[in-house]
């Protein structure tokens, strides 16, 4: 009986484990997404679309519930709720209206990916560790005026006056603040030239990894 039990017990976290791996591997865009093959590397996101008809600042928006796929070292609703206000916080940020209404661009989206490194690791390596994967689209009406997909990581030193929960929450934000800025670049500047225009440089194209 003691065997039964503790085999039991063994093989618990495994399955738990497998449930998540199947989890991740069928997390993908919400129906209705834009696929990649539609999608064009951006400057500031990793794939992007923008029709010739974007203006940003003219559009008033409705931004949906961006639900999450996947979450490791925070909650599924934590991590919604945490990546739903940052981005809803940068467009503000950027003097853009948010809640259109009928009239205006809805923001529909998905998080693919949301991860924040455990309090044992951050308090072994000194640094903590968050990555954010989402992928999004404003539509006004049928028309698709833009789309995105990106993922970013962010390793900021470990402040040790904070407790792990604060210092999930920093971190969680710290990476969708840094994803939602991202986005925001990539579709307030001008886009790019179709043709004749120089490759974007290093300063043109920030880097994916923070260590601020």
């Amino acid at each position: 009986m003691k065997q039964s039990m503790a085999s039991k017990r063994w093989y618990d976290p495994a399955a738990l484990v497998l449930a998540a791996l199947a989890l991740c591997a069928c997390a993908g865009p919400r129906p209705g997404l834009v696929q990649e093959a539609a999608l064009q590397p951006g400057r500031y996101v990793q794939q992007v679309y923008r029709s010739p008809e974007l203006q940003p600042a003219a559009v008033a928006y409705t931004i949906e519930p961006q639900p999450v796929a996947l979450a490791q070292g925070i909650s599924v609703q934590e991590a919604a709720r945490v990546f739903q206000e940052e981005l809803v916080q940068a467009l503000q940020a950027n003097g853009l209206r948010v809640n259109g209404g009928s009239q205006g661009a809805v923001w529909t989206g998905n998080v693919e990916r949301f991860a924040v490194a455990a309090p044992f690791w951050r308090f072994l390596s000194g640094r903590g560790q968050a990555q954010v994967a989402a992928r999004g689209e404003i539509r006004r009406g049928p028309e698709l005026l833009f789309a995105f997909y990106d993922a970013v990581t962010v390793n900021p030193a470990v402040n040790p006056r904070h407790r792990p929960p604060l210092e999930t929450d920093l971190l969680a934000r710290q990476a969708a603040r840094r994803l939602a800025a991202n986005v925001l670049n990539e579709l307030l500047l001008p886009p790019r030239p179709e043709a004749g225009g120089a490759a974007p440089t290093a300063l043109d194209r920030p880097s994916r990894q923070s260590t601020e």
